[in-house]
């Protein structure tokens, strides 16, 4: 499906790692880098939920598709989308967007396909808000979470490296971590 626009409209807090896990995992005593562990999480979990196509901290995303088929169901390029709160449609015969009622549109999370009831053919612009939620419970997450931990032992080494004027080829070792883990469902 094509999209214009993905935006995040708000995220939760990392709920996926410590800053003291890390620390340990690293085997880093003190608090001297912390600053940059704490950036090195944050970096490693933008890097997964890219690679993976799935949303590891709880967001609500903004996400603009052009011309609709309203007899198609639109997907999402994120996985798992957890919740439909609004839908907006602009027709060419209307400047302004409108929302949608909810009686107007239904999402199937086991699918995570959402469908538009609309009495017009084709819809020239929607945009849709909607939610991720990560399952802490799923049995993936500890095959997740140990590329996460292994990912910032990378990205932590080659600081310490670069340190040292030596270089680390990590980006194949890092997209090695998550490759499992790429159609795996949470």
């Amino acid at each position: 499906m094509i999209y214009d626009n993905l935006e995040i409209v708000s995220e939760s807090d990392n709920e996926v790692l410590s800053l003291s896990d890390v620390k340990n995992f690293l085997k880093v005593s003190g608090n001297k880098d912390d600053a940059l562990i704490s950036q090195l999480i944050r970096s490693a979990i933008k890097k997964a939920e890219s690679f993976c196509s799935i949303a590891i901290i709880n967001k609500t995303y903004s996400i603009v598709f052009p011309r609709i088929d309203c007899n198609k169901a639109i997907s999402f390029p994120i996985y798992k989308v957890s919740k439909v709160t609004k839908v907006y449609v602009k027709n060419s015969n209307n400047c302004d967007q409108k929302e949608l009622d909810s009686s107007n549109y239904c999402f199937d999370i086991d699918s995570q396909l959402l469908n538009i009831q609309n009495t017009m053919l084709y819809i020239d612009r929607i945009k849709v808000i909607f939610e991720t939620t990560f399952n802490y419970s799923s049995s993936d997450f500890d095959d997740l979470k140990q590329a996460l931990y292994m990912h910032i032992n990378l990205l932590y080494k080659q600081r310490l490296a670069s340190l040292d004027s030596k270089e680390l080829d990590i980006d194949a070792r890092i997209a090695g971590l998550y490759a499992s883990l790429r159609s795996f469902k949470l």
